[in-house]
């Protein structure tokens, strides 16, 4: 471990010494704030406010500018419009608000965009570069890079001739041919192997996302010495516990939520069914092709014999569902365009990592994407059925599962409807009487109900094809503003003129034809994309550092050979996203030690290069789960319906001595809007949009949980009181077996004498501690230590 992790094991010295971490600004909440500002500000500055204080306003009315960041600060004749020091005090809020001036004259906005504004600027009020001046940039259209910007994203994908190297005995596999290769252009070298034990605690970590078990480690060692590492890799990919990790991340992309957010925030009662998908896909080793043809038009797949696969083709277009949606809007035509901005743009990033959505109100301003192909696209799921009904509350799309315990369950409630019918007859036959009078009015309203909900069967949110039909541009992004002609649904045509593509059909939506495109042979984007995620979650950063921007504004790769030969490799395989998975951890690029050499750093301080691995903190569901585990706490049951919420988020308490198991993080109840303590102060994010990378900071409320919350302390407890007790807490053997089951290795000679000590004086201070042992102590201070929660 780096030396500036290996710190005493002490919580209070951890406190101090992470309190020292200043906590940065999130990136990634500068571009929400961003994003926020194209979708919704931008075009509502536009539609209202730009014909009377704009550049290209007849007459400017007020000297204020809003067509610039440098005209909202400076303001006008009332002063600056924005204040970001005191956001609510912002003239802007006030005068859309109504309170001192009446703008826009055409009447008040819907409170959406004024809570949108209002957000927009307590966050910075973020703007892009063509919004720094009072002149409004001309509406260009998109360049065509073939002719004049080459981008790398765009060409096609060859598969890259694997390179020499200068450092034949370091090598694994081509990956390390074509990373020594960059290290030999800067004159560096890799670093040597990691040790077993790191090597095995990172692997595991970085698979399942759990802490690995000593005797299963020793026992491989044992049995298979020279290649036992290769034996674990085939285990952990055959591990169900992998798709739980790797299918979180997923989730992330697919800003999976148990509840819809935004305004009624209703329960998404059938969500849990599209995260099992996930997981079963995932640990099945679904071909990626498969995977995500599913979730996009798995409704439109041919009919296969398996009832379990029919299951999934239904269950998988959930993706397309699960977003966040504004079911009480009354302009229904709204929102159903809002409902496919957000479809078109959580799918364009995960699948090819590109800002469509920007090209909602306007030609995308870097990329070629036109706002012809973003309604294109647009009209694909305009046609598709998203919502059941858009009545007062709208209501989302849930089909019924194939199941062959269905025409039971029909039965079971034709009868019950069929006895209480009975009963109610029965009722009205007899002499009548008031009390006969009110049992029978209460039968009836039973009855209505039971008809009403139907029988009890299994149900999935889905989507359906709906009526096909094509959309214009709409101008500015406004659905009250279209252009005169429709545009044909298909797909970006910068990508598809070099692309072998099958035209939308008239009668169809055009989905399925959209999964084809993605897979296309000659598609450039859809492997290099995947690829670079799965690099990223066995690095801590990806090949590409914008792993959801493959645009112009995003970043270049630091390895294109490299992530080129993945993204051809992948394809080679059928789309086996396992196999990639095990080219990486069986690599020696992933096997390097994570230590600091002075050299290396100073040439290449942010190991762009690979010249060793890199330290990663574990995600708040990995400590989480990690706490459970360690403490023997976790149950490992997989799949099925969301943990109870409220049980959850009291910490786990147990009472006196029983302390309750618990499932993994996963199976938590994602509630939008409502996070868990622990999720919140280990940097877990809004999973109210697409999210391409967790951010992780170092703060001081982390160390005040590990040292105050009761997940910790009570599976500290419950550890310590599982443990085999011996005369002397503090015998070597006790402190040995703790250090093996918690950080995964032996203590040296020092944190024995310290561990020991440790527990002798607390012992010397309080003889008989009635609330907290003296060996749960000494475990918390083991959890509370970097190594516990950093991954070397």
């Amino acid at each position: 471990m780096p030396s500036g992790l290996k710190i005493s094991y002490f919580p209070v010295i951890l406190a101090i010494l992470v309190s020292i971490g200043a906590a940065s600004s999130s990136a990634q909440e500068q571009a929400a704030n961003l994003d926020l500002f194209e979708k919704t500000i931008r075009p509502a500055l536009i539609e209202h406010c730009f014909e009377c204080h704009s550049a290209e306003a007849k007459r400017l009315k007020g000297g204020l500018y809003l067509d610039s960041k440098e005209g909202l600060l400076e303001g006008g004749d009332s002063g600056p419009a924005i204040n970001l020091a005191h956001p609510s005090e912002s003239l802007l809020l006030s005068a859309l608000r109504q309170e001192e001036f009446e703008m826009p004259p055409s009447g008040k906005l819907p409170h959406s965009i004024l809570d949108s504004f209002e957000s927009w600027i307590r966050q910075g009020a973020q703007t892009p570069a063509s919004f720094q001046s009072n002149a409004r940039p001309e509406a260009k259209s998109p360049p065509e890079l073939s002719k004049q910007i080459p981008h790398w994203a765009f060409e096609p994908i060859e598969r890259p001739i694997v390179p020499a190297t200068n450092f034949p005995n370091w090598t694994h596999n081509p990956i390390d041919y074509f990373v020594s290769a960059r290290l030999s252009q800067h004159n560096l070298q890799p670093s040597q192997s990691a040790t077993d034990r790191i090597l095995a605690r990172r692997s595991t970590f970085d698979t399942l996302g759990l802490p690995p078990e000593d005797s299963e480690f020793t026992d491989l060692k044992s049995k298979r010495p020279r290649d036992w590492y290769t034996a674990h890799v085939d285990s952990l990919l055959a591990n169900p516990h992998f798709g739980e990790h790797w299918g979180r991340k997923w989730l992330d992309l697919a800003r999976y939520a148990d509840t819809n957010g935004v305004d009624e925030n209703f329960n998404y009662l059938q969500a849990w069914r599209y995260r099992d998908y996930v997981i079963r896909a995932l640990n099945q080793d679904k071909p990626y092709s498969q995977f995500l043809t599913e979730q996009i038009a798995g409704d439109l797949l041919p009919k296969p014999r398996s009832i379990e696969q029919q299951r999934d083709q239904v269950i998988a277009t959930g993706f397309l569902t699960l977003g966040p949606k504004m079911l009480a809007e009354q302009d229904k035509d709204k929102l159903l365009i809002d409902i496919v901005d957000e479809q078109i743009d959580v799918l364009a990033k995960t699948t090819m990592g590109l800002t469509v959505g920007c090209a909602r109100c306007h030609d995308h301003k870097f990329d070629p994407i036109s706002a012809r192909d973003y309604y294109a696209l647009a009209g694909i799921f305009r046609s598709t059925q998203t919502m059941s009904h858009t009545n007062h509350v709208s209501f989302w799309t849930e089909t019924v599962l194939p199941d062959r315990d269905n025409a039971k369950r029909r039965a079971l409630h034709q009868r019950a409807v069929e006895q209480l019918e009975a009963e109610i007859e029965a009722l009205s036959r007899a002499e009548e009487s008031d009390s006969s009078a009110s049992k029978r009015k209460k039968l009836k309203s039973k009855l209505k109900k039971l008809r009403d909900q139907g029988p009890d069967l299994p149900k999935a949110m889905s989507v359906a094809d709906g009526e096909p039909h094509d959309l214009p541009v709409h101008i500015r992004g406004s659905h009250l503003n279209l252009a005169k002609t429709s545009v044909p649904r298909g797909f970006p045509q910068h990508i598809a003129s070099s692309m072998r593509s099958t035209p939308v059909p008239n009668k169809q939506s055009g989905r399925l034809e959209l999964a084809n495109w993605l897979f296309a042979p000659d598609h450039p984007l859809t492997a290099r994309v995947i690829a670079n995620r799965i690099w990223q979650g066995y690095f801590g950063t990806a090949l590409v550092t914008t792993p959801s921007n493959f645009g112009l504004r995003g970043s270049p790769p630091s390895h294109p050979k490299l992530l080129d030969w993945l993204a051809a490799e992948l394809i080679e395989s059928g789309w086996s996203l396992k196999h990639i998975h095990r080219l990486i951890l069986c690599s020696a690029t992933y096997r390097q030690a994570s230590e600091i050499r002075a050299y290396p750093a100073k040439i290449d301080p942010a190991n762009k290069l690979l010249w060793r691995q890199n330290t990663k903190r574990m995600t708040a569901e990995g400590v989480r789960d990690s706490i459970l585990s360690t403490g023997k706490r976790l149950r490992r049951q997989i799949g099925g319906i969301p943990d109870d919420a409220d049980r959850n988020e009291t910490y786990y308490r147990g009472s006196g001595k029983e302390f309750n198991s618990l499932r993994r993080a996963v199976y938590l109840p994602v509630i939008r809007g409502r996070g868990y303590e622990l999720f919140n102060t280990f940097d877990y994010s809004d999973s109210g949009t697409h999210l391409a990378k967790r951010t992780s900071t170092i703060v001081p409320h982390q160390a005040l949980f590990m040292l105050n919350a009761p997940l910790v302390t009570d599976t500290a407890e419950h550890l310590a009181a599982i443990y085999p007790s011996a005369p002397d807490l503090g015998s070597q053997q006790l402190i040995e077996n703790l250090y093996h089951r918690i950080l995964f290795r032996p203590p040296n000679r020092q944190e024995r004498k310290n561990a020991q000590r440790f527990i002798e004086s607390l012992e010397e201070l309080s003889p008989a501690h009635s609330e907290r042992s003296s060996l749960g102590l000494l475990i918390q201070s083991l959890l509370a230590t970097n190594e516990f929660i950093f991954i070397e």
